[in-house]
């Protein structure tokens, strides 16, 4: 299905087909077996699809991604989201690298001396 499609599309295009397929319309034989197994392929699809996480892995990964169990992550973030997520990273190791400069190399860094040691 395209990523356009609404749910309330998809909410109308369930009912209309599930109608079809329910199992009670099929008395018994192996019709109501065949029924029953379209209809629970059917309510799997109509859940992945009207649940807003399962259906944006199924628009970045299709059935496969559903199915393995994907987590919506850092791929599906926002691209400000990613941003922040970058620059606070990149800040944080800054830091690291700084508090390492310190340490290892006093003389060198924008700390006053203490105490008269260099």
């Amino acid at each position: 299905m395209p990523p356009v499609i609404s749910t309330m599309y998809c909410r109308a295009a369930y009912k209309r087909v599930a109608m079809g397929v329910h199992p009670d319309r099929h008395p018994t034989g192996p019709a109501r077996d065949v029924a029953t197994q379209k209809f629970a392929d059917m309510k799997r699809i109509y859940d992945i699809l009207m649940d807003p996480t399962q259906r944006q892995i199924y628009d970045a990964y299709g059935e496969k991604g559903v199915e393995s169990g994907l987590n919506v992550g850092s791929l599906l973030k926002t691209p400000a989201e990613v941003r922040a997520e970058f620059l606070k990273q990149h800040y944080a190791s800054q830091l690291q690298v700084r508090r390492c400069l310190v340490f290892l190399c006093p003389l060198h860094s924008r700390v006053a001396p203490r105490d008269g040691i260099p």
